[in-house]
This record gives structure tokens, C-alpha cells and sequence, in this order.
């Protein structure tokens, strides 16, 4: 039986070594993720001119963080909830793919997207369309 290796904390910073690195083949190889960390640092830097309250910042950066791992795995990101609200953000980025339409939820709006031949159209108006 092997014995188990103690944990060094030069070994755990060396390891940070192989993270970094991924991070830097990420941002030379795929454009997006250079657009994500422009996009990032532009809400950081907004939340801190206009003070976003400290509370709100956890929402923003469980965002940015939800968007990076969406890069960084090359996953889909899908609506479950709510198409009318969601198809436009959906719509705006590349591994966005899915949408679910839930009939339910059209009394709510007024302009709705609707599914055509199994696919969803944008809404040509901005905002969310809520009566």
C-alpha cells in the first residue's frame, strides 16, 4: 500500500504553476474568453463607479464566474425558465443553444418569443415586454 503524501504548501503554490497556465492557453487560443475578460473587468470596474452595494456584488460575480466556466468547458448555456426573458441573452452568445418554451408564461408579456419550426426568434424589440 502507498503511503499518502503530505501535504506541502510549496507543493500547493507549485501547483497553482499548471492553473495559470491553462488561464493564459485559454485567453491565446479562444477569442471569446479575451471578449469574457474584457466584458469582466468593464462590470467590475462599473460596479465600482456606480457602488453596487456589497451585497449585490456576489450576484456579479457569480455571473462573470458562471460565463468563464461556460468558456473554459465549452458548454452550452441553456434558458429552463422564462423565454421570454432569457431568449435575447440566449441569442447573444455563441454556446447558447437551448431555450425552453413554456406556454404558461405568455400572458405575461406582451411581445413574445415565440418557437417557429422547432427554432426561437429574437423579439425585434429591446426590454423585457412584461404587462
Amino acid at each position: 500500500m502507498k503511503k499518502p503524501h503530505r501535504f506541502s504548501l510549496i507543493d500547493r503554490l507549485r501547483s497553482f504553476k499548471h492553473a495559470w497556465s491553462g488561464l493564459k492557453d485559454l485567453l491565446a487560443h479562444e477569442h471569446n474568453a479575451r471578449v469574457h475578460l474584457a466584458m469582466g473587468a468593464l462590470t467590475v470596474a462599473l460596479g465600482m463607479v456606480l457602488g453596487v452595494r456589497a451585497a449585490d456584488w456576489r450576484w456579479l460575480i457569480a455571473a462573470i464566474a458562471a460565463v468563464w466556466m461556460a468558456e473554459a468547458f465549452n458548454m452550452p448555456v441553456v434558458s429552463h425558465l422564462l423565454p421570454e426573458i432569457h431568449v435575447h441573452l440566449i441569442g447573444a452568445i455563441p454556446n447558447g443553444e437551448i431555450v425552453e418554451y413554456m406556454p404558461w408564461t405568455r400572458q405575461l408579456f406582451e411581445t413574445c418569443a415565440l418557437p417557429e419550426k422547432s427554432m426561437m426568434t429574437v423579439p425585434p424589440v429591446p426590454g423585457l415586454g412584461m404587462t
